[in-house]
């Protein structure tokens, strides 16, 4: 009994208002990316792959990213190699 009122408690914290604001920007750049593929640079790929590395959200940005992906047939090794982790992660082996 004790142990689920301690869970209680944890998962009712309230989320800070920065976490907030970064899952914002978060969204927003995943947003960006998923609906404009071509018009995306590799740095905002880049960058929501690091940002759902941090705030533990995988497999939006496996969403976000795979049209970028099917348009740009040559990126750099280093956004593939952080885009297949995030796969792996994800669950899309």
């Amino acid at each position: 009994m004790l142990v689920v009122l301690a869970l209680a408690s944890i998962l009712s914290t309230p989320v800070s208002c920065a976490a907030e604001a970064d899952l914002a920007a978060y969204e927003a750049l995943c947003q960006k990316v998923q609906q404009n593929a071509t018009g995306a640079s590799e740095d905002d790929v880049k960058n929501v792959l690091q940002q759902a590395k941090a705030l533990g959200r995988p497999y939006t940005a496996h969403l976000a990213i795979k049209p970028y992906l099917e348009q740009n047939l040559k990126p750099s090794l280093s956004l593939l190699l952080v885009a297949a982790e995030n796969a792996f992660v994800a669950g899309d082996y």
